[in-house]
């Protein structure tokens, strides 16, 4: 990250990768979140750092402000404290917006982590239905090719309940994440 005199740059990296059990991928392809927890985890303690910083500034420029009348007085002392107590409440104001940022941050953080926790579980009760299945299934003798044949029924039927639960899953992560992205946005 790269902090610039007025805005911060965000560069956020991909992370771990779709979990690697057989059937992964069709359960999980195209839904696992590519985007690094990490990453935005680290973006937000920065952000939180910068509205910190920004607070204990205001501080600052309100306790130059107070510091103003002890020796002196007047239509000017009282001009320039009037214009340190804007200058800090300017300050105090981009250290409210950095905090909301930060806590948006967060949050997405925080859902990647929770989204990766949970479809990983998914796929995790699917893949050992799966083996399951190939256990009860092994053995030759006659009925050999029926129980092959059944066998990829069953599997079939496993990775497609396994998907809807994961796209669910996804549909309801993304909408949780909309809500909130409306409950910190003033123009939603």
């Amino acid at each position: 990250m790269r902090e610039a005199r007025y805005s911060l740059v965000v560069a956020v990296g991909t992370g771990p990768g779709i979990p690697t059990r057989q059937c992964s991928p069709a359960i999980l392809g195209g839904l696992w979140p590519e985007s690094d927890a990490d990453g935005w985890s680290d973006v937000a303690h920065t952000l939180l750092n910068k509205a910190n910083r920004d607070a204990s500034s205001a501080a600052d420029i309100r306790r130059s402000a107070d510091g103003l009348y002890p020796e002196n007085s007047g239509h000017m002392i009282d001009g320039m404290h009037r214009m340190y107590m804007r200058d800090a409440m300017a300050v105090m104001d981009q250290s409210d917006l950095y905090q909301s940022m930060s806590n948006v941050v967060d949050e997405v953080a925080q859902l990647i982590y929770h989204a990766r926790t949970q479809l990983d579980e998914i796929d995790r009760v699917a893949n050992e239905k799966i083996e399951q299945l190939k256990a009860a299934a092994r053995g030759g003798g006659i009925g050999a090719s029926l129980r092959s044949s059944a066998l990829v029924s069953e599997i079939a039927a496993v990775v497609s309940a396994a998907r809807s639960a994961a796209e669910a899953f996804s549909a309801s992560i993304a909408a949780e994440h909309t809500i909130g992205e409306n409950r910190h946005c003033p123009y939603a």
